[in-house]
C-alpha cells in the first residue's frame, strides 16, 4: 500500500472519530443554547446596539436617522462633556494611586503581617461583612457630612483649623474633591481581599529565607512581596480604574455634577443626556467612548505594569 493512500485512509479515520464525536455533542450543545441566548441578550446585545444607535439621531420609543459621526463630533464642542473629560482623569489617576494601590496594599499588608491567623480572618471578614452596606446609603452618609454644619467641617473647628470648612459639595473649588474624599480612607473591599490573597500564595520557604537574611518588613515588601503580587496588583488597577471612568453614581448623588460643571463625569453627561435630556443616541456615543477609553486604559496599565517577575 502506497504512502498516500495510507495518508487518506488514516485522515478518513480521524474524519469519521471526529463526526461521530460532534454528533455525541450536540444534545449538550442544545442544552447551552438556552444559556448563550441569554447571555447574548443581556451581555452582549445592548453595547451592539448602542453602537448601532450612536451613529444615529435617536430618542428612546421613537424611529431613528442615522447621522453618521454628527453625536461623536458633538463631544467636541460639548464644554460641560470637555470639563468631564477633564475631571474624571484627574480622579483616575487620584483613585488609581490612592483608592487601587495605597489604601488597599497598606491594610493587606498590615493583615498579612499578623501573627495571630485567628485575627487575620477576622478583619477579612470584618472587610466582608462592609460589602453589606450599600453605595447609595454609603454615598447620602458622605453627603451629610460635607455639609456645612456636617461632620468634616465641625472636626476642622473642633482642633482650631475653623478657616478651612467650606461647603465641600456646593463650592466649585472643593467639589471634585469632595467626590475623591468619599470613601476615606479608600480601603476597598474587592481590592484588599485581592491583595491579600495574592500575599498569601506567596511560599512561605522565600519568606522564611527572607526573615533568616535580616530582611526588615519594608525590604520584605520592596523586595519580595511587590514582584510577587504584580498580578493581583494590576486587576486591582484595571477594576479601580475602569469603575472610576463608567462612575455616575457618586457625582449624581453628591454634587449633581455642579457647581457649574466643576464635578460632572462621562458617566454622569451620558446618563442625564438619556434620563433628563432624552438625546439617547448622543447617549450612546458618549457611551461607547467610555468604552474605548477603558479598552485604552487596561491596555496601558497591562503594558505598563508586566506580571512577569
Amino acid at each position: 500500500m502506497s504512502y498516500e493512500v495510507k495518508n487518506d485512509l488514516t485522515a478518513g479515520k480521524y474524519r469519521t472519530q471526529a463526526e461521530k464525536s460532534f454528533t455525541r455533542s450536540i444534545p449538550y450543545y442544545l442544552m447551552l443554547l438556552p444559556t448563550l441566548i441569554i447571555v447574548f441578550l443581556f451581555s452582549y446585545y445592548p453595547p451592539l446596539s448602542g453602537l448601532w444607535y450612536s451613529f444615529r439621531e435617536w430618542q428612546m420609543g421613537e424611529h431613528s436617522t442615522f447621522v453618521g459621526l454628527a453625536n461623536y463630533l458633538r463631544m467636541f464642542r460639548d464644554e460641560n462633556l470637555i470639563k468631564a473629560w477633564f475631571n474624571v482623569a484627574y480622579l483616575t489617576i487620584a483613585n488609581i494611586l490612592f483608592k487601587g494601590l495605597l489604601g488597599p496594599l497598606i491594610l493587606a499588608e498590615l493583615i498579612f503581617f499578623l501573627k495571630s491567623k485567628k485575627w487575620a480572618g477576622f478583619y477579612r471578614n470584618v472587610l466582608v461583612f462592609l460589602m453589606v452596606m450599600p453605595t447609595v446609603a454609603a454615598l447620602l452618609i458622605w453627603r451629610n457630612w460635607f455639609l456645612w454644619d456636617g461632620l468634616l467641617n465641625n472636626i476642622l473647628k473642633s482642633i482650631g483649623l475653623p478657616n478651612l470648612a467650606h461647603t465641600w459639595i456646593a463650592e466649585p473649588g472643593t467639589s471634585l474633591f469632595a467626590l475623591f474624599l468619599a470613601g476615606f480612607p479608600w480601603v476597598s473591599t474587592i481590592a484588599v481581599l485581592t491583595l491579600t490573597s495574592g500575599l498569601m500564595t506567596i511560599p512561605g520557604e522565600l519568606m522564611e529565607s527572607a526573615r533568616l537574611d535580616g530582611a526588615s518588613w519594608w525590604r520584605q515588601i520592596i523586595n519580595l512581596h511587590l514582584p510577587l503580587i504584580r498580578g493581583p496588583i494590576k486587576l486591582t488597577l484595571v477594576m479601580t480604574a475602569l469603575f472610576g471612568l463608567q462612575d455616575f453614581m457618586g457625582p449624581m448623588l453628591l454634587t449633581r455634577g455642579g457647581p457649574f460643571s466643576t464635578s460632572t463625569l462621562p458617566g454622569l453627561e451620558m446618563f442625564n443626556q438619556l434620563v433628563v435630556y432624552m438625546n439617547s443616541g448622543y447617549a450612546c456615543a458618549i457611551g461607547i467612548t467610555i468604552a474605548f477609553v477603558i479598552m485604552v486604559v487596561t491596555i496601558l496599565i497591562n503594558k505598563l505594569l508586566p506580571t512577569d517577575v
